[in-house]
Order: C-alpha cells, then sequence, then structure tokens
C-alpha cells in the first residue's frame, strides 16, 4: 500500500533500506494519506507504513496488528508497519513514538470525575477513579508534549477542585472550547468570567466559546461543543447556543457515543473514539471522504 506524494508513491526510509539489499516494495494500490491506507488495509490483505501515532490511533479500533518495520530504528519519524488479521498475529499495544513532530488532536466529553457518565455510555471503567486514570493513560500514549489538544467542551465535573486539576497530568498545548458542563461556559452567565481564569491555571493555554473556525487539513471547518443538531438526550437541548448551520463540516462533542460522523458533523468527543483523542490527519481523512454516517469506536453497546 503507497500514499500519494507530490503525485507519486512516496518512498522514504524503509525503501531506501530495501533499495541498498537490491529489494523494493510491492505497491498494489495508492492512496491519497495514511489514514486513508489504515482503513483500506484493515478491509484486505495488504499491508501500510504509516507514522508511529497515527498507527497507535487507528489500528486497534480497526483490528490491525503493529509490528516493527524492516529497517533499523530511528529516533525521528519512525513509522510501524500495519498488517491486516488475516496475518495471524495477535493485536497487540502500539510503541510508542518519540520523535519531534508536532501533531494537533481534538477531543471532548471527557467528564472526569463523573461517576454516572461510566453507565450512561457504557465506558470501560469498574468506578470513577480507573476511569480518570484511564482516560490520562489512553491521552498520554499518543500526545507528545509539543502537541496541540482542542477540548470541545465538558473536561471535567463531579467535585471541581478535585477533578479540574487532572488536566495538569494531560500532556501537550491544550486549549478548551467551553461546553455546557464546563463552569467557564459563558452560556452560564456573569459567573463564568470568574472560572476562566482556574480553568487556566488549570493547564489550559486558552479558553475559548465557540463556534470558532479552524483548518484541519486543507479545509476550513467550524468547532463547537455542540453540533447542530443532535443530543445525548431524546431531545436536542441548548438549541439557542448551538452554532447555525450554513454548509460548513463541523467539529464537535456533546452527544457521546451517540455517533462518530453524521453527514458532515464529527463527533470527536472520547466516547466516539475509543477513549482516546483523534488526530488532525484522522480528521482530514473523515473529510476527504465527504458525508457518511459512521458509529463509534470501541462501543461495547448500541449505536
Amino acid at each position: 500500500m503507497g500514499v500519494l506524494r507530490a503525485g507519486r508513491p512516496a518512498a522514504g526510509r524503509v525503501d531506501r533500506h530495501l533499495a541498498e539489499r537490491g529489494l523494493e516494495r510491492r505497491i498494489v494500490a495508492v492512496v491519497p494519506s495514511f489514514a486513508a491506507a489504515l482503513a483500506m488495509t484493515a478491509q484486505s490483505d495488504l499491508t501500510a507504513l504509516a507514522p508511529r501515532r497515527l498507527a497507535a490511533l487507528l489500528a486497534g479500533p480497526a483490528g490491525l496488528t503493529i509490528y516493527a518495520p524492516p529497517a533499523p530504528p530511528r529516533r525521528r519519524r519512525e513509522p510501524s508497519g500495519v498488517s491486516a488479521p488475516e496475518t495471524g498475529c495477535g493485536k497487540r499495544d502500539a510503541p510508542r513514538h518519540t520523535g519531534a513532530v508536532m501533531t494537533q488532536w481534538f477531543t471532548a466529553d471527557l467528564h472526569l470525575g463523573h461517576a454516572n457518565v461510566i453507565g450512561y455510555s457504557q465506558r470501560p471503567w469498574a468506578d470513577v477513579a480507573a476511569m480518570n486514570a484511564g482516560l490520562v493513560e489512553r491521552w498520554n500514549a499518543l500526545v507528545e508534549p509539543d502537541d496541540t489538544v482542542w477540548v470541545l467542551g465538558d473536561v471535567a465535573m463531579g467535585s471541581i477542585a478535585e477533578t479540574l486539576p487532572l488536566v495538569a497530568r494531560l500532556r501537550g498545548h491544550k486549549r478548551l472550547v467551553a461546553g455546557n458542563h464546563d463552569r467557564c461556559w459563558a452560556g452560564h452567565g456573569a459567573k463564568a468570567a470568574a472560572w476562566t481564569e482556574r480553568y487556566r491555571d488549570a493547564g489550559f493555554e486558552a479558553v475559548q466559546q465557540g463556534p470558532i473556525t479552524l483548518a484541519i487539513g486543507e479545509h476550513r471547518v467550524l468547532v463547537d461543543h455542540f453540533p447542530y443538531r443532535g443530543d445525548s438526550h431524546d431531545h436536542d437541548r441548548y438549541v439557542e447556543q448551538r452554532p447555525p448551520d450554513r454548509g460548513r463540516w463541523l467539529l464537535h462533542g456533546h452527544v457521546h457515543e451517540r455517533w462518530r460522523q453524521r453527514g458532515r458533523m464529527i463527533n470527536v468527543g472520547v466516547d466516539a473514539w475509543d477513549q482516546r483523542p483523534v488526530s488532525e490527519a484522522a480528521l482530514t481523512a473523515l473529510i476527504d471522504a465527504g458525508h457518511a454516517e459512521l458509529a463509534p469506536l470501541g462501543h461495547l453497546g448500541p449505536t
């Protein structure tokens, strides 16, 4: 499986290593992105090379196995080989990427400290302490200290004096787009302003009110806690606070496990992405693929 760069399949360290030995990869398919390569690999008996952190994010939910590439390791931008389960290899955790390549991530609805969300969204933990620790562990397994992470609302609940400081344990440069469960959300009125500094002190470099516009790959998209329509409840709440649908792609949270993608709305919440942040590369691949109806990854219950 090859990935197009400058109109032809990309060649990298593994290709050079093979060429030195008179060998070459047999490329039978070429796709526009690494995320698309992993998606096709999951539906075939092909293998693909991908950046380690992207492989770590997408391989497990797609049923792929990560293994060391056929080349000596190096410290920066080391790729991982990914094979479909037909190879007969069992699943195992991806090695951590230790390079200095900066990545942008998105997530929402961590609900740190919220015991009831374990049952509501069928999260894979027995109690709130295990959930808090698990969310921190899964975040830090992907995010490097120099990465940027956009949190699209609802970061901490419960005893806020105990749960908000957990933000400091999360890697990366963190930016919050406030949601209805964040005490700094403008929808709470004048008292929200007094909380903004506390969220910054907890570890957010910026606290913003949505919607805002960001570049995702070559796309300009809206980013907000709320979707255009739909809810985690059976009726739409906070209708007046939602962004107007003028035909743009929207990254959001709020709906928990209701969907991962619905048309032009992509839910970046942890309950849609196996309790992990999602990378800009993965989101770009979804936008490039166009409108779709996608169920959450790693969800234990009905979707």
